[in-house]
């Protein structure tokens, strides 16, 4: 009898675990941009951060949602010599993409975007020349087992902040903010990054990328 016990309490917080987050998900119309896997270089020279999602071709902050994209977007990190031109090259299902890394104004990064549909991989290989060389570099997805999607995220959200979700609808019940979603992973443990933004600035939220759970929340303006 204390056996069975044992194993319906198991199975009863294995149960609300998953329901947790059931709550429908109505937000995924209104995320502009994305980030639902991280990759980091391995055994390699360089020192190398890409990200897969997609983002908005004309990317601004007006908190509406425009036309989007689906990129690879690579960071090149601990450049010593800036005045050297990397370019990155990527197969994939048979056709060839490349790019240049160029200075991003805002994170002072070397960055490069590969416009990619469809990409589901978690390991590749990449190609990063420079000058006359040219470097085969493998990456491979940080994501922790377990964590969750972004729909799910978004559900989580949904249950968890549903007054603070109220403040962003209008008076005939239309949602009037974009929604930025990455995915992060620091010290083996994985994030969401939840931007809601409007004319009003930036509300942004840190979630556990486990379980959902809404962990930070901070004003940007």
């Amino acid at each position: 009898m204390k056996r069975f016990l044992c194993y319906l309490s198991i199975f009863v917080c294995v149960f609300l675990l998953f329901c947790g987050c059931q709550a429908q998900n109505t937000l995924s119309p209104y995320v502009s941009e994305l980030r639902s896997n991280c990759y980091q270089s391995q055994d390699s020279e360089f020192d190398i951060f890409a990200g897969y999602g997609f983002i908005e071709v004309n990317k601004s902050f007006d908190g509406k949602k425009s036309q989007t994209m689906h990129v690879l977007t690579f960071r090149l990190n601990q450049v010593q010599n800036d005045t050297i031109t990397y370019n990155v090259a990527l197969n994939f299902n048979g056709k060839e993409y490349k790019s240049t890394f160029k200075l991003n104004p805002v994170s002072h990064n070397l960055t490069a975007f590969l416009p990619v549909e469809n990409f589901n991989l978690n390991e590749f290989e990449i190609s990063v020349s420079f000058g006359s060389e040219t470097k085969v570099v493998k990456m491979k997805s940080t994501l922790v087992k377990g964590t969750i999607s972004y729909t799910k995220a978004l559900s989580c959200l949904q249950k968890s902040q549903g007054e603070l979700l109220k403040t962003y609808y209008n008076s005939n019940g239309d949602f009037n903010a974009e929604i930025t979603l990455r995915v992060l992973v620091k010290d083996n443990r994985s994030y969401w990054y939840v931007g809601l933004s409007n004319s009003n600035g930036t509300k942004a939220l840190l979630l556990d990328g486990l379980t959902g759970k809404v962990l930070a929340i901070k004003d940007i303006f």
